[in-house]
């Protein structure tokens, strides 16, 4: 059943399409960034602004 393939189905559709995903563990690089920046800047984490600031960071990681 298609429906319960979830990931599996939809990463080659969004691929297909040109679409950037991110996984769980570009996710957590993210995540780990923003936190060593905030720490600089005596804060929990700095968040990217935008999806497009979340991506290049990873670019650069």
């Amino acid at each position: 059943d298609q429906a319960k393939l979830g990931v599996a189905a939809i990463l080659p559709v969004l691929h297909e399409r040109g679409v950037r995903t991110v996984s769980y563990v570009d996710w957590k690089k993210i995540e780990e960034k923003e936190i060593e920046i905030g720490k600089q800047r005596h804060k929990p984490r700095e968040k990217c602004g935008s999806v497009e600031e979340a991506l290049k960071m990873l670019d650069q990681l």
